[in-house]
Parts: structure tokens; C-alpha cells; sequence
């Protein structure tokens, strides 16, 4: 796991996750829940760029110094989703029986269930 020694020494400012959850809740958070939401959300995206990176190598796009395309960060979200179960590989298959417009990204729109 590279992952850690470089997540370790990046930090997210604490006033982007108060600000989006204090939109999404519609209330204030304490620090202690914007130091959590912050670390979960520098998981996410070094899982999310570590995938992009196996990606990248298993389409033969890894040359030295190639950088990361944006098409290589697509797929890895995408296999995330079906992996950890969030949609359907089918979008028409995730959306069936739902009221389509509310459906974003094959989920049911709701924050809790």
C-alpha cells in the first residue's frame, strides 16, 4: 500500500467538508466531524486513484510519467460502484421501478434510508 505515506502528508482544509455538509444537512457541523468526514473523504480518493492507476496499467497506458486521464478515473469509480454494490453495471437495470428523475448515479436519491 503506497497510498499511506502520501495521504498522510496531504491535508484537507477543514472549511470544504463544513461547507458541504452544512449544505447537504442544512446545519453546522462540529470540527470533529469535519476532521472525520475529511479523513473518509481522503480514503475515498486514494482508493479511487490507486484503482485508476491499476487501471491504467492493465490498459497498457502506463508509460513513465504518463499521467492519470480522466477516462482512467471513470472506470475505477465505475467498478467501484458495482463492486461495493451501489448500481447496477445496467444504469436502465439500476433505474427500473424508480422515479427516474430522482435517480442520480444508479442510487435511490435518498441520504438515509
Amino acid at each position: 500500500m503506497l497510498r499511506f505515506p502520501f495521504i498522510y502528508n496531504f491535508k484537507l482544509t477543514l472549511f470544504l467538508p463544513k461547507q458541504i455538509a452544512n449544505q447537504v444537512l442544512a446545519q453546522s457541523i462540529t470540527p470533529s466531524v469535519a476532521t472525520s468526514i475529511s479523513g473518509f473523504a481522503k480514503m475515498y480518493a486514494s482508493d479511487l486513484i490507486e484503482r485508476a492507476r491499476e487501471i491504467q496499467a492493465a490498459w497498457g497506458d502506463d508509460a513513465p510519467g504518463a499521467p492519470l486521464m480522466p477516462e482512467h478515473l471513470r472506470e475505477a469509480a465505475r467498478r467501484w460502484r458495482v463492486e461495493e454494490g451501489k448500481t447496477s453495471a445496467d444504469p436502465v437495470a439500476a433505474m427500473e421501478g424508480m422515479n427516474r428523475p430522482r435517480v442520480i448515479g444508479g442510487m435511490s436519491g435518498r441520504l438515509f434510508k
